[in-house]
């Protein structure tokens, strides 16, 4: 048996191929990111935004029309790295920047779970800010298996370092000093973590 899929040539400038579940298939759209479970996804939705969508049972193109998606709520800020887990969503601000001082480049989590579809964000949805604010540009690079780490790039003017970090409100980051690490990580993916 093979799984197919298709849909609008115009919509799919600037997608990605993503595989979910068992058995697999193929979501195509953009900024996918897949649950460790296989059953939700976030990605970013022409006219609809950063939303998380239930993973279809065939292969599908993750647009407005096409999925049960929630929007994430613009008061979440939230510009998704990951998963954190099954229903917990890693975030950073939505646009780069942020209106809260306390979430200035840092990171939070939001609970995918409680999302509703409204523009309303549930009370106890966002988490606290994980690492202290900063005038550093820091984006996720890869998130640990058991999500619990991270480890992020943390820019500031030309100065590219590495960091990182437990997943939990008031981490303290640990700057990455492994031989090599910092040219490896600057031209490269974190394809597993070990």
């Amino acid at each position: 048996m093979t799984e197919q899929g298709g849909g609008d040539a115009g919509y799919m400038d600037g997608a990605d191929l993503a595989l979910a579940g068992d058995p697999v298939r193929g979501l195509f759209g953009k900024e996918v990111r897949i649950s460790p479970d296989g059953r939700k996804a976030t990605a970013f939705i022409t006219w609809k935004g950063y939303s998380v969508a239930d993973v279809p049972q065939r292969s599908a193109l993750l647009k407005a029309e096409g999925v049960k998606a929630a929007r994430t709520p613009f008061d979440a800020d939230c510009h998704p790295y990951g998963w954190v887990d099954d229903r917990t969503v890693l975030c950073g601000p939505r646009l780069g920047d942020t209106k809260d001082p306390k979430r200035k480049n840092s990171f939070w989590t939001l609970d995918a779970s409680r999302l509703d579809g409204t523009a309303d964000l549930p009370k106890g949805a966002m988490g606290d800010p994980i690492i202290p604010a900063t005038d550093r540009k820091n984006t996720v690079r890869a998130i640990s298996q058991n999500g619990k780490q991270m480890i992020f790039a943390s820019l500031q003017g030309t100065r590219l370092e590495f960091f990182i970090s437990a997943i939990a409100p008031g981490a303290t980051p640990k700057k990455i000093t492994a031989g090599g690490a910092d040219k490896a990580l600057s031209v490269g993916d974190v394809l597993e973590w070990r």
